[in-house]
């Protein structure tokens, strides 16, 4: 005789173990042995999607910086080539870091993208899978899958990613390894992108030389009333020739 054979299910009235407030009685039953495989599945289930929700907040914050550092570095891209308080080679080296950090923030983007698109498809092959069902109705799970995703064949085609079978536990962990990869290239791409702006930041400090020196544009301004009144005598006297009526306080 085992041990187990022994054992009742477990009964508790939590009336006589619980505050008096509590009037109701409530039985717990323990089979040993036993699990309920449906609540299993239920709750790996739940402990993904939790997890996805928590990589989709964190992807689409890195989306929402990427998209924020390519729009200000297009704002200020402009600004920095009028700044004449900088030197000239300052500012080509200034532009440069700050247009590598600008396709670096669009990679990023577009990464956090692709995380968010194949991270829900993986989390529909794992409901597909814990729902009970294998391949879709029609299909032989040992071939090869149709696939339609551009990206998905430019990373097959490569060899970065085995071309999944009709299963969807094949299909499941493709694009969960595609998913892992564009976050993993949003976050670094994005601290990069920062690193280099810091870069820029620096050369800046550095080869920022105040001058007493006027910008262009009000040089430009200045001398145009001095140029009307090197003019004005031309009008006044008529003009240059034998019919000139200047004086000679004027022209001596």
């Amino acid at each position: 005789m085992s041990p187990d054979s022994d054992r009742q299910p477990l009964q508790v009235d939590l009336v006589k173990v619980a505050p008096v407030e509590l009037k109701t009685t409530v039985q717990v039953q323990f089979q040993p042995g036993t699990e309920d495989p449906n609540k299993k599945a239920q709750a790996v289930y739940k402990a993904e999607e939790t997890l996805h929700e928590k990589y989709q907040g964190y992807s689409t914050e890195v989306l929402r910086l990427s998209l924020t550092g390519v729009a200000l570095l297009g704002f200020f891209f402009d600004k920095v080539g009028t700044v004449y308080d900088l030197t000239a080679q300052s500012r080509w080296w200034i532009l440069f870091f700050m247009g590598v950090s600008a396709a670096l923030f669009a990679v990023a983007a577009a990464a956090s993208l692709a995380h968010r698109y194949y991270s829900t498809e993986g989390l529909y092959y794992c409901l597909r899978m814990h729902a009970g069902d294998n391949v879709p109705p029609g299909l032989d799970p040992n071939k090869p899958a149709i696939i339609n995703d551009l990206l998905f064949l430019f990373l097959i085609w490569i060899g970065y990613v085995k071309r999944p079978t009709n299963a969807y536990s094949s299909m499941g962990k493709a694009v969960t390894q595609i998913a892992n990869t564009g976050i993993g290239v949003a976050a670094s791409f994005a601290a990069l992108a920062s690193c280099v702006l810091i870069v820029a930041f620096a050369i800046a400090v550095i080869g920022y030389k105040p001058s007493n020196k006027q910008t262009e544009p009000l040089k430009v301004a200045e001398q145009r009333p001095q140029t009307i009144t090197m003019l004005w005598p031309l009008r006044y006297c008529g003009g240059f020739g034998p019919r000139n009526r200047c004086s000679n306080s004027l022209f001596p």
